[in-house]
C-alpha cells in the first residue's frame, strides 16, 4: 500500500475506510476515486468499491477510470471553449431544439431586436 499511496495522509484515509467496511459489513455508499502510482511508474485513476460479505470475506472492485477522467476533462475544456466562442462572437448564433430557440448570443438578440436575455 505504501507504493500505491505514497502520501501518508491518503494511506491513512484509505486504511480507515477499509476498517469501516470491515466493521460495518456494508457496501461503501460512495465509490472512492483516487489516483494511484502503479508498478510501471504510471499514475492512473481508479474507482474503488468494496463489499464485506462476511467478516473474513471482502470483495474489492478496482476499475481503471483514467481514460474516462481524461475524456471528461477534455469535454469540459471543449464546452468552455464553445461557450466562450458562442457568447463572445460578433456573429449571431441561435441554438434550436426542434422549432424552439433554446439559446442565442447577444449578436442574435441585437439582430432580432429581442432585448436583453434573462441571466
Amino acid at each position: 500500500m505504501k507504493k500505491a499511496l505514497p502520501d501518508r495522509k491518503a494511506r491513512s484515509e484509505a486504511y480507515k475506510a477499509w476498517k469501516q467496511i470491515v466493521r460495518s459489513g456494508e457496501i461503501g455508499s460512495i465509490p472512492v476515486v483516487r489516483q494511484y502510482l502503479c508498478a510501471d511508474g504510471a499514475v492512473r485513476t481508479f474507482e474503488h468499491r468494496a463489499v464485506a460479505l462476511r467478516k473474513d470475506l471482502i470483495v474489492n472492485l478496482w476499475i481503471d477510470v483514467t481514460r474516462r477522467e481524461v475524456a471528461e476533462a477534455k469535454l469540459r475544456e471543449s464546452e468552455a471553449r464553445f461557450r466562450s466562442f458562442f457568447e463572445n462572437s460578433s456573429d449571431p448564433f441561435m441554438l434550436f431544439d426542434g422549432e424552439r430557440v433554446i439559446n442565442c448570443n447577444k449578436a442574435a438578440e441585437q439582430l432580432l431586436g429581442c432585448g436583453t436575455r434573462a441571466a
